[in-house]
């Protein structure tokens, strides 16, 4: 089975002006529409603070990924120099 993979992401940031109850007004919202690899698309309607926590879990992420890099990296470079020699 292949992965599906994010080809293309697209954003907005919309603001509802006027809605039928007050308590909604002005309420930013972030439209995510993520393009996928098998051709389907996936579009995300999240709130400021649900969009700062997917924000903040893809920075750990990230963080986490480039530590294993390195760690790779790291142990990859001494192997290659006793082949160099």
């Amino acid at each position: 089975m292949a992965k599906v993979k994010v080809d293309k992401v697209g954003w907005r940031v919309d603001v509802n002006i006027s809605t039928s109850s007050a308590h909604h007004l002005l309420t930013p919202s972030v439209l995510m529409n993520l393009e996928l690899s098998d051709g389907s698309s996936q579009l995300l309607d999240l709130d400021v603070r649900s969009f700062s926590q997917l924000r903040c879990k893809v920075a750990e992420l990230l963080a986490q990924l480039n530590f294993v890099q390195e760690k790779m990296q790291a142990k990859t470079l001494p192997q290659m120099r006793k082949i160099d020699s």
